[in-house]
């Protein structure tokens, strides 16, 4: 009968944990719990999977940072589909020092969760083992809320957060690993510093005996593993999270795995007593635990990205359609979901999912925009819509605006740049060419003249003007209808009763007619 892998017999005597945000990798590996940080939340979003995790974050209109909690519970969310235990959630780094605001956070956290439908007790809060992270917990740990604290690189980290009653400690071995190797340089000697001699591992074993010597509830998961030997040196421990890549080295290994940590022999110890001034001299004290827990807060008090801003593009020329998507990819808060050559494409697009700006061409070869400018407004009644055109006819322009098109630019217009064009719409203005602007002043001017002019001046309507204006253009009847929202029948009507009040029997000889009469 064949071994049982390493990675089965080490979830024989610990709780195995995945440490990443690629919820694929879970459902493959199917470890019992998982934690995440927003780096590793972030990675995963970028790699496009995703998508719909991300729109409804979209869909929310919060502030970036509020969107952004969003994201990291709709991930969690996704993560606990695929596990039987707990996920974890981290508090921005930010507020690490900030006991009121971690525990706002860590409360907003697990509303969004149980408006979800999501229970809290699959829930762990992810928080910097600082003091006043520890004191957070504390209060959140009193409330039913559990905590995971992170960032542990010292025993008076973990006495502080098994004091406040923690759920759950993290204490990591790597990167003392990593310490310790770079400050030795040269003299470095791996075969002396491996398993159960590496300080990482050391660390986590002294922690591990220091709680449970004192009786503490509190459960211990080393983490930040950099290679298998560590893993295994550690095995015995409440839980240890690895990362995909350990993991499925784990899987493919049959080697016999032995516990390596345990309670047996252990003597029992006076509860933890640690204050704030002795918490503080031992992190001092300790190189590796001040300078580690400063850089892990640097790391993940990085701004996360808000969600990228979609963007449809419908353009039908293609080689301009590429030039659009190249243009808008260069700024990283854009994404470009989607790039189609018409109306019909944009609005199966449209139909499933929302949008946070359109750029679109004036004159599509199935109609006008107007239709999907209504379709982008129905899933996101923010969508901001640019029209990007060659096409600086007053009567289309019109049209394009009063359906809903926020900004008119010209291909001719040299000055407009896509990017830029669109963050002049988020902040709220509105981008016109120079030459469309003087072409719906004289348009509007035209109008009002002819509007005060007697009626018989010329026989046309106003309504036969304007199909007369696309007529000179060389517009087909079918775009005039969608241009004017008429029939392509009531179009070509109105064209007999041009061609028969100008005593014409053509569209050039009509146009010519108008010509001379000055309707033109």
């Amino acid at each position: 009968m064949q071994q049982a892998s390493e990675l089965e017999q080490l979830k024989s005597m610990t709780v195995v944990v995945a440490d990443t945000g690629d919820i694929d990798a879970i459902a493959q590996l199917k470890p019992t719990e998982a934690t995440t940080n927003p780096s590793l939340i972030l990675k995963a979003a970028t790699g496009g999977k995703y998508g719909h995790i991300l729109e409804a974050a979209r869909s929310v209109n919060e502030p970036a940072q509020e969107r952004i909690d969003r994201v990291l519970t709709g991930f969690g969310a996704a993560i606990l589909e695929h596990i039987p235990g707990r996920v974890s959630t981290e508090v921005d780094a930010r507020l690490s020092f900030d006991t009121n605001a971690t525990i706002a956070k860590a409360r907003r956290i697990i509303g969004l969760y149980e408006a979800m439908g999501i229970s809290r007790e699959r829930i762990l809060i992810k928080i910097a083992a600082t003091w006043q992270g520890c004191e957070a917990a504390r209060v959140l740990e009193a409330e039913g809320i559990h905590c995971n604290m992170t960032l542990i690189f010292c025993t008076a980290q973990a006495e502080a957060a098994a004091q406040a009653h923690a759920t759950l400690i993290s204490p990591f071995v790597g990167r003392i690993y990593d310490w310790f190797k770079a400050s030795e340089g040269a003299c470095w000697d791996e075969a002396a510093n491996s398993g159960l001699k590496d300080p990482g591992v050391q660390s986590v074993t002294a922690i591990y005996k220091r709680l449970k010597a004192a009786g503490c509830k509190t459960q211990i998961m080393g983490a930040s593993f950099r290679n298998k030997g560590e893993i295994l040196a550690l095995a015995g421990c409440d839980l240890l999270t690895i990362s995909p890549k350990l993991l499925t080295e784990l899987d493919s290994s049959f080697a016999v795995v032995q516990p390596a940590l345990t309670t047996e022999g252990l003597e029992a110890t006076a509860p933890i007593s640690i204050s704030e001034p002795d918490f503080l001299l031992a992190l001092t004290m300790s190189a590796v635990a001040s300078e580690k827990l400063a850089a892990g807060i640097r790391s993940f008090a990085v701004a996360p990205a808000a969600p990228r801003r979609t963007v449809l593009i419908v353009e039908p020329e293609s080689y301009r359609r590429q030039r659009h998507v190249l243009e808008l990819s260069r700024d990283k808060t854009l994404d470009v979901v989607c790039a189609v050559a018409g109306k019909r494409e944009a609005l199966s697009y449209l139909a499933q999912r929302p949008v946070d700006f359109i750029v679109t061409n004036s004159m599509l070869p199935d109609g006008s925009p107007a239709d999907i400018i209504r379709a982008a407004h129905k899933r996101n009644p923010d969508c901001l819509v640019l029209a990007a055109s060659g096409c600086d006819d007053a009567n289309i322009v019109m049209h394009t605006i009063t359906s809903g098109a926020n900004g008119y630019v010209l291909f001719s217009d040299t000055t407009a740049n896509l990017c830029s064009c669109l963050r002049v719409l988020q902040a709220g203005g509105s981008p016109v060419s120079p030459l469309v602007a003087r072409t719906v002043l004289r348009s509007l001017q035209s109008r009002e003249n002819q509007r005060h002019r007697m009626p018989e001046e010329h026989p046309l309507s106003a309504r036969e003007l304007d199909i007369l204006r696309l007529l000179a253009k060389g517009i087909s009847f079918s775009q005039i209808g969608h241009i004017l929202a008429l029939s392509k029948s009531t179009v070509s009507t109105h064209a007999k009763n041009i061609y028969r009040k100008l005593d014409a029997h053509s569209r050039s000889q009509a146009v010519y007619r108008a010509q001379q009469m000055k309707l033109l």
